[in-house]
């Protein structure tokens, strides 16, 4: 299993070079001030998009999404909801999303992709 982490407000783009059936797990890490940002209830998100048509990231990860979440938020019960948008073109984007009702200095929200394709590429953009 891989595993990147990806900044606030950044956009990065991937390709799977090879069958990843165990799954690539993609986290993002709160420091205070994200911590700080979300205090009472403020929704934290991480986005896979598939790129607009003749883009570099054309094709989303095929894969199945779970969401990991851990620290001190998940030890207060955040609640987490992962749901598939709109196709594209026969690919999907996942959403996950989050609220955080502690002011956690060690908030971790990740998606784990399971099943992912060679060759597929998708987007990663961490919306706050």
């Amino acid at each position: 299993m891989g595993e990147i982490e990806v900044g606030v407000g950044n956009v990065w783009s991937m390709e799977a070079g090879e069958n990843l059936t165990s799954g690539l797990v993609v986290t993002i890490s709160g420091d205070g001030t994200l911590a700080k940002c979300h205090y009472g209830q403020r929704a934290i998100g991480v986005i896979l998009t598939p790129a607009s048509k003749g883009d570099e990231a054309a094709v989303l990860f095929e894969g199945v999404a779970k969401v990991l979440v851990t620290g001190t938020a998940a030890q207060a019960g955040l609640p987490v909801v992962v749901s598939n948008g709109a196709a594209f073109g026969g690919n999907i984007y996942v959403t996950a999303s989050g609220t955080d009702d502690v002011l956690a200095e060690d908030l971790r929200l990740g998606i784990a992709l399971e099943d992912i394709a060679a060759g597929s590429k998708g987007k990663i953009r961490i919306n706050l």
